[in-house]
């Protein structure tokens, strides 16, 4: 049984060591307000810029943002022909996904461009001059440096973007509705002690993103509206699709405190099938404050000389103890002085008694009356004896017992043999 369980929680430690974590899906509520994404445009063969910006506001009112391309747009490299432009609001706007108590929260951002020059465009792509459209979260953004982590699934998200997952395109002349949603990935820290204990104590990685996708694309101008017509080639607007973000979370499967809950299952099913096979063990009521004193003030157990070889008996084993009968302190063995004073008071009584120098008659006979009496004495004396040494047999076997099958007295024992080596220690 002792094999069974220690190979289990061996099983279970592995488990522990090589854990691999599920990932469980939850939704948290956007209560009241979230940040704009990060707006990133690429073009080809051309440049590009806004012309215009305007926000929807909760009361459905539209308001043009002064100076927005200085403001809240700058460029980068332009890369094998490709040039890319950012935008970043700098928390000067929050979207809100439904009733808010702040009147400046947003429910939509548009945003009209001119390209330079469509005549490069068009030569570049046999398809609709457009430009390519690219989410981030203001946490998460590859323009920021070192805002992306080197954990394995903040590369992996930004390989993801790079791909394409938060990406679309928005054509010339037309205009793109652009929708997004909020997601949220927890990754549980490298080395977090905490999380191999329990699950609420994680501590975790966040790795945010912004998916999109296009509910309205291709949809021609109509020409009308508070903008010019003359003054942008293409229009795109973003706004929030989902009141909720979408959080995928990692879990462990094994923690310690459920590897400690097994263990005691499988311990409880062990002992039960114990006991259905062998019987119950017997009790320990001894704990550790009771056996650290006695560990540390061990002695090697020596038995009292006063005691006889025939005072020992034997258990089922073949090993030797004392009867607890036998144990009392009271029968200590005695020191020299005492045994010095013993003798010389018996010296001293033996000098007091009188010596007779008649010899006894050996013509006198016992009276019938006192043999009688003498003989009932002696034959009371052997019932006496037999009835000791019945009731003696039964008391060590009692005691064999509840010794092997019951109570541990190994905490007793220790604690008479201290008495009867050191008397002093018990008057004390």
């Amino acid at each position: 049984m002792t094999c069974a369980f220690i190979s289990f929680c061996g099983y279970l430690i592995s488990r522990i060591v090589n854990d691999q974590p599920l990932i469980q899906i939850l939704t948290q509520g956007i209560y009241n307000e979230t940040e704009t994404p990060d707006i990133e445009v690429c073009i080809q063969g051309s440049t590009w810029e806004a012309t215009y910006c305007e926000v929807m506001y909760l009361n459905w009112s539209v308001v043009t943002v002064p100076d927005c391309w200085n403001k809240y747009f700058r460029g980068g490299e332009d890369l094998y022909g490709t040039r890319c432009y950012i935008y970043e609001s700098h928390g000067d706007y929050r979207m809100t996904a439904g009733d808010s108590s702040n009147p400046d929260a947003v429910r939509r951002l548009d945003f009209y461009w001119n390209v330079g020059s469509i005549e490069n465009m068009t030569r570049l792509s046999i398809a609709q001059p457009a430009v390519a459209i690219k989410l981030f979260h203001s946490s998460f953004n590859t323009w920021i440096e070192g805002a992306i982590g080197d954990s394995e699934m903040e590369k992996l998200s930004r390989d993801n973007i790079g791909l394409g997952l938060s990406r679309t395109t928005s054509l010339v002349n037309y205009s793109t509705g652009l929708f997004f949603y909020q997601e949220l990935y927890r990754t549980i820290k490298k080395g977090s002690v905490s999380a191999t204990f329990e699950t609420r104590l994680y501590q975790y990685q966040n790795t945010p993103n912004h998916p999109a996708y296009v509910a309205l694309n291709d949809t021609p101008f109509s020409g009308s509206g508070n903008i010019p017509r003359s003054g942008y080639q293409g229009y795109f607007s973003v706004q929030l699709a989902k009141s909720n973000i979408e959080i995928k979370e990692e879990v462990r499967q094994n923690t310690i405190l459920a590897s400690v809950a097994l263990a005691g299952g499988c311990y409880g099913i062990l002992t039960t099938l114990y006991i259905l096979l062998f019987g119950m063990t017997r009790m320990t009521p001894w704990g550790l404050i009771h056996h650290v004193p006695v560990f540390i003030n061990k002695k090697t157990h020596h038995e009292p000389a006063i005691y006889k070889d025939s005072d020992f008996i034997e258990d089922h084993k073949g090993k030797k103890f004392l009867p607890w009968f036998f144990r009392s302190p009271f029968s200590r063995p005695k020191k020299e002085s005492e045994i010095f004073q013993e003798e010389a008071a018996m010296e001293h009584m033996m000098a007091q008694t009188p010596v007779f120098q008649n010899k006894p008659d050996p013509t006198y006979t016992i009276p019938a009356t006192l043999q009688s009496f003498m003989e009932e004495a002696q034959n009371k004396q052997k019932e006496e004896e037999k009835r000791y040494a019945g009731l003696t047999l039964r008391m060590n076997e009692l005691e064999i017992i509840l010794k092997e099958y019951f109570i541990n007295t190994l905490y007793l024992d220790e604690i008479r043999e201290q008495d009867l080596i050191d008397p002093q220690h018990k008057d004390d």
